[in-house]
């Protein structure tokens, strides 16, 4: 019986396309495939994705935006006469308004960072998702922006 199958033509039965294809290149980066998780357990550990929901690149894209023109809006208002309240900003400051600004950026650029990296996972105290975090922060920075932008109305013009 064996010598029978071995004396068998070979048939392809595959299709030509191979569901394991090249990853998709963008910008010389190799971009996965892997966009969400699909197993629950997988929700409680840190776990890192090849692609991001939209909503949530949006969202820390506008918080790049928020927090450059907060930086700008703070040059202004110093510029002035106002003072830096935050004593780590007002290190900066003084240091020289590309310091303030680079610092700033990179410390908001940091923090959506690890927002979106951490996303899926719950804190366990609060019993929320990190990802939650992204709203919270446009919601403060729209908020300092409003409030710069009526002292900017009240003492400047």
């Amino acid at each position: 019986m064996p010598d029978a199958i071995e004396s068998m033509p070979f048939v392809e039965r595959r299709s030509h396309t191979d569901r394991r294809s090249p990853q998709k290149q963008f910008a010389g980066l190799k971009c996965g495939r892997r966009r969400d998780l699909r197993r629950s357990e997988d929700r409680r550990k840190v776990v890192l994705l090849d692609q991001y929901p939209k909503p949530l690149l949006v969202a820390a894209a506008i918080i790049l935006f928020l927090s450059l023109g907060d930086a700008v809006m703070t040059l202004f208002l110093v510029s002035h006469g106002a003072i830096e309240l935050n004593p780590i900003m007002d290190y900066f400051l003084k240091a020289g308004s590309v310091y303030f600004v680079v610092v700033k950026y990179s410390l908001t650029a940091a923090a959506v960072t690890i927002v979106l990296l951490l996303n899926y996972y719950r804190l366990r105290g609060l019993n929320i998702r990190v990802r939650s975090f992204l709203s919270l922060f446009t919601v403060i920075f729209s908020a300092v922006i409003a409030w710069q932008v009526y002292l900017v109305a009240k003492y400047v013009f």
